[in-house]
């Protein structure tokens, strides 16, 4: 996984792409990028987010690193989806940077809890960029419907101090095959 920085020209702000991940066994994909501002006089951290698979247990676990604004690194190749025996291959993550500087990440991955009835569920948890060896916030699962099949979410900031995730759901969850199922977030 690799970065550029443009600038508000449209010009690259660096002289060459900057790798994102150190750790290449297995394979790396589906980034995605979260910054506090886009105003670039607001001097505010920027996290890339992707999926990493090991050759080893083929289990998808979300990883990310943190930039503050000149492009030195906050924090590299975190571990946001914990690792846990009851759930397994995280993947579709999205990232959104609060007003307070904390960073919300949201997923999904497949359970293997008894409650959940070995399935996917979404789930999400807060971390501060600013505090980069503080302790994330433990993992949330965020859907209600337990059981079935909840996936690839979103997120975007509530003026209210919350966010609303949606996600793909099915199973017949709304009566009639597929549908797009979400919640409101409070936010610290």
């Amino acid at each position: 996984i690799t970065q550029m920085r443009y600038k508000e020209d449209g010009n690259p702000a660096w002289d060459s792409d900057i790798g994102v991940n150190h750790y290449t066994e297995g394979n790396q994909e589906a980034p995605s990028v979260v910054s506090g501002t886009e105003n670039l006089d607001q001097l505010q951290p920027w996290a890339v987010l992707w999926t990493t698979y090991t050759k080893t247990s083929n289990k998808g676990d979300i990883v990310g690193s943190v930039w503050d604004f000149t492009g030195d690194v906050i924090a590299e190749e975190l571990t946001i989806s914990p690792d846990d025996a009851f759930q397994t291959d995280a993947q579709n993550s999205r990232a959104m940077m609060l007003d307070n500087g904390d960073i919300l990440f949201v997923w999904d991955g497949f359970s293997l809890s008894a409650e959940s009835g070995h399935k996917d569920d979404i789930y999400g948890r807060l971390w501060n960029p600013i505090d980069p060896f503080g302790d994330f916030s433990e993992q949330q699962r965020l859907n209600a419907q337990i059981g079935g099949y909840q996936a690839k979410p979103f997120l975007a900031p509530m003026g209210d101090d919350s966010a609303v995730i949606v996600w793909e759901g099915g199973e017949s969850q709304d009566g009639d095959g597929y549908g797009i199922f979400g919640r409101s977030y409070p936010l610290p």
